[in-house]
């Protein structure tokens, strides 16, 4: 596989654990399965064990955790990825099959701050502040002033 198709992988990866590094870094194992879908517990967990096997893989894994929206760490778990991606064939498989699995399921996460509302999934409807209607339809929204 060529350099390219393996950083995609990385930042296909990336892209689905970096809305839940927060919650996977406050280490509430037993209270995970509640706030994180199962196909990305599964993908952390098979990533998790893979970096346990080496002191850079341990040392990432731990910087990510005790610091997960610092973007040189997570430039850095993303470079040890790719490294391990790049060395383990059947490792790289696995994550392959992973991300397939992440993206047969539709996985949502959002955050408001202040006012607002949320709209999403297919016919998703919300109404926000001021009587603002958000309705999602296909990835694309209206909105309806009532």
């Amino acid at each position: 596989m060529d350099t390219a198709s393996i950083s995609a992988i990385v930042m296909s990866v990336f892209s689905v654990l970096q809305p839940y590094l927060s919650i996977i870094s406050s280490k509430l194992v037993e209270k995970i399965g509640e706030k994180i879908p199962d196909e990305i517990s599964k993908l952390w967990h098979k990533i998790s064990s893979q970096f346990n096997n080496s002191e850079s893989g341990k040392e990432s894994i731990d910087d990510l955790m005790r610091n997960p929206d610092n973007q040189d760490i997570q430039a850095s778990f993303r470079v040890q990825l790719k490294r391990n991606l790049e060395k383990d064939d059947a490792f790289k498989k696995e994550i392959i099959r992973l991300i397939e699995e992440v993206s047969a399921k539709d996985v949502f996460s959002a955050k408001i701050n202040g006012d607002g509302a949320i709209a999403q999934g297919r016919g998703a409807k919300s109404v926000g502040a001021n009587g603002i209607l958000l309705d999602g339809n296909n990835n694309s929204i209206k909105l309806n002033k009532k």
